[in-house]
């Protein structure tokens, strides 16, 4: 855990760590960084003293703790299944887990790290797959994400803002507390799954896989 230290333009009971932009803390967890003007407003926001953090300028930034398990197992167990059928059929395409990060927006380096991700290897060039560290500049053709009960609610609409922003192929938020599936297309929303009986779909990226949302719920009861 950082030593907590008075630095200027931060509140003197908030940690201090050196960072980046977005940085991940020992405990494990994304943090985000809140510009100046922002601070109190997000002080207001995060009324958790133990997601504070501020880095040596002063700037304070918002621990997001790791999945709850159950969402953990939910997304693991949805990208195996996707897995499998890509596998069955040849697909070419890429699948990649939870700690993948992907540069939505290069000229901000913003980033984000889907719960899970497909990305067609038509779209991986040789420069990107020539890389050795950081995040790849690549749109996810499919990202997915699980809301855990820990997620703060401004923190997700954010994130999401920046799928949104990147026109990002397809998106699913899959929300496990209110039993909903919120399918975004290319920074629009196309649809949201209430019913049980109501199915994913990938006719375009896997053609012929559905899951109904009672078998994607019961995948972590």
């Amino acid at each position: 855990m950082p030593r907590a230290k008075r630095s200027r333009g931060c509140r003197s009971d908030v940690a201090v760590v050196k960072s980046g932009d977005v940085l991940e803390l020992a405990e494990g967890g994304t943090v985000y960084l809140a510009g100046d003007a922002d601070l109190e407003a997000w002080l207001d926001a995060f009324n958790d003293p133990s997601r504070h953090r501020c880095d040596g300028d002063g700037r304070l930034v918002i621990w997001m703790p790791p999945a709850f398990p159950p969402c953990s197992e939910l997304a693991l167990e949805l990208m195996l299944r996707l897995s499998r059928a890509i596998d069955a059929d040849g697909l070419p395409i890429r699948r990649f887990g939870a700690d993948a990060r992907f540069l939505l927006d290069p000229e901000g380096g913003r980033w984000v790290t889907p719960d899970g991700a497909l990305v067609l290897r038509s779209r991986i060039t040789p420069r990107v797959a020539a890389l050795t560290s950081g995040a790849w500049p690549v749109v996810p053709d499919l990202a997915i994400e699980v809301l855990s009960p820990s997620d703060q609610a401004e923190l997700s609409d954010r994130k999401i803002g920046l799928y949104r922003a990147a026109r990002t192929p397809r998106l699913w938020v899959i929300d496990p507390r209110s039993r909903t599936v919120a399918v975004w297309r290319r920074g629009a929303l196309d649809t949201t799954l209430t019913e049980p009986d109501d199915e994913l779909e990938l006719d375009d990226l896997v053609p012929g896989w559905c899951m109904p949302l009672r078998e994607l719920w019961a995948m972590a009861p």
